[in-house]
């Protein structure tokens, strides 16, 4: 359904929103929208992201009932799905838990006990992934960090301000192998004790499969991402975005996961 047809499907959560909820980007923001689109596309046999474009643009067609039906009941399901995760002192933005330095340097110690030539560039890659992947399985992040859509790929918001934190800790440490640059290393492996075993099976799954890309292949990979395409530069990156994921580990049975929107 994406591939070819992202930029008709954002296209076309932008023109909907432009048209229904003029004005109201912070109640309708673009991941509910796309994903109200992704829904109609999948439920809808004759329906396609050039149909749905053409439909917006022809005022005979773009007050059809059904539609805007279909996209009231999307968007709430949506917006609940938000709420339930700012009910738990977190949201969509945060992978609906409160940020925990503890967790985050316990991931950060062991992506960097397992994978070579960690750069900071390289961690932040690889705690995006694990943070994203953790919320498609279980419905929240493991760090509960925000990250946002930067020029080159999401940033865990605050980095730098975490990176000096654990430093300071002992948690990691930076090495200077002979080649130059500068490499992250696990300073303290009991900190990885605070991680709980679905999470380190998490963080494993995200070893096997992006631990040993370098820094810039797992950008490229990023870039085709639609978390990163369809977020505008300097926003937060939805959560939800993980279920788009091009690359992610069998659903866990029981979690609801497999009737994701």
């Amino acid at each position: 359904m994406l591939g070819r047809n992202e930029n008709q499907i954002l296209l076309v959560a932008r023109m909907t929103r432009d048209h229904y909820y003029p004005g109201r980007d912070r109640n309708f923001p673009d991941w509910i929208l796309v994903f109200a689109v992704l829904r109609l596309l999948e439920i809808d046999a004759s329906a396609s992201p050039e149909r749905l474009v053409d439909i917006l643009k022809d005022p005979s067609q773009i007050e059809s009932p059904e539609l805007r039906r279909f996209l009231h009941a999307s968007i709430a399901a949506g917006r609940s799905r938000d709420l339930a995760r700012r009910n738990d002192d977190g949201s969509v933005f945060s992978g609906g838990r409160k940020f925990s330095l503890e967790k985050a340097s316990g991931m950060s110690a062991y992506l960097a006990s397992r994978c070579p030539d960690v750069s900071r560039a390289k961690l932040n890659q690889l705690l995006f992934y694990t943070d994203f992947v953790n919320y498609f399985l279980y419905g929240e992040s493991i760090s509960g960090a925000p990250y946002v859509r930067h020029r080159f790929g999401p940033v865990f918001e605050g980095f730098d301000k975490t990176f000096d934190e654990m430093l300071s800790a002992g948690t990691i440490a930076i090495e200077f192998p002979a080649a130059g640059d500068e490499q992250v290393v696990a300073a303290d492996g009991s900190i990885i004790e605070q991680l709980s075993m679905l999470e380190i099976a998490t963080l494993t799954w995200v070893v096997e499969n992006f631990g040993r890309m370098s820094e810039p292949e797992i950008r490229e990979f990023l870039y085709r991402e639609c978390a990163y395409r369809f977020t505008r530069r300097g926003d937060y990156i939805a959560y939800e975005y993980a279920h788009l994921f091009q690359r992610l580990p069998p659903p866990v049975p029981g979690t609801g996961i497999e009737k994701a929107p």
